[in-house]
């Protein structure tokens, strides 16, 4: 699985690239092996002068094709990471089937 993280309006750190790759990591789990690449956007919304908001969008491609796509946003950094893969986990287990690890074969 290759993960590809980008950071829009703001420099992102090695540690938040690593947050990113260990978190995506552990939410995928054993789907891991069937995905291709993953797309991670980062980006800082600045709504007011002393207000702004993380999110965070991901979308996971098997073959090139996107099969999950999340979004999740908060005032910090980790927790709209952890909304959006946790999304993107979720998806990714109700296309392999209630949390397997392998995807659903439709008996002919």
């Amino acid at each position: 699985m290759r993960i590809e993280t980008q950071a829009l309006n703001f420099a992102i750190t090695p540690e938040q690239i690593d947050y990113v790759e260990q978190r995506l990591g552990l939410a995928l789990g054993s789907c891991s092996k069937y995905i291709g690449r993953v797309e991670v956007w980062l980006s800082d919304l600045q709504l007011s002068d002393i207000d702004s908001n993380r999110r965070c969008l991901v979308e996971v491609k098997l073959g090139g094709l996107a099969i999950a796509f999340s979004e999740g946003g908060a005032p910090d950094f980790h927790a709209a990471v952890y909304r959006a893969v946790d999304e993107a986990a979720l998806k990714l287990n109700l296309c392999f089937g209630s949390g397997q690890a392998e995807p659903h074969r439709v008996a002919a």
